[in-house]
């Protein structure tokens, strides 16, 4: 069963609007990575960004003081066929998922301590659990 069927499912028996549904999976999603992300100046939170309809390629010097609001806005926007992605295009980025970034002595293997196991990996992971067991658990 694919993600996007398990939102359905959910969306259907929950009788909820699909779009809804997909808008706050995305917000609460995009929430957890950037809480996941190590800050040393907060660049690497301030470059997760948000789109539709295809993934941008841009990078900002900003901080993290306006990511959720980018994400709020690009959701006011969201129509149902709408795809919706949430990247960054710093060059060390996948430094911080897989390792090789340090914010204080490295745990074993070079990861980051706040991280240790990525940000967007463990975040979809728990997500797809998450939603799997409200599935399961609608009559």
């Amino acid at each position: 069963m694919s993600f996007e069927n398990d939102i359905r499912k959910f969306a259907k028996k929950a009788g909820t609007n699909m779009v809804n549904v997909r808008k706050s999976l995305f917000f609460d999603l995009s929430k957890q990575i950037m809480e996941r992300t190590p800050v040393d100046k907060g660049r690497a939170i301030g470059n997760w960004i948000p789109s539709i309809g295809k993934p941008s390629r841009r990078t900002t010097r900003g901080n993290n003081n306006f990511v959720m609001a980018r994400v709020q806005n690009v959701l006011k926007k969201t129509r149902f066929d709408d795809t919706l992605y949430l990247v960054n295009n710093l060059p060390y980025i996948n430094k911080l998922e897989y390792g090789g970034y340090s914010d204080g002595p490295l745990t074993t293997g070079g990861f980051s301590n706040k991280a240790p196991k990525g940000m967007v990996r463990v975040t979809v992971a728990g997500a797809m659990v998450s939603l799997r067991k409200a599935v399961r658990g609608l009559k």
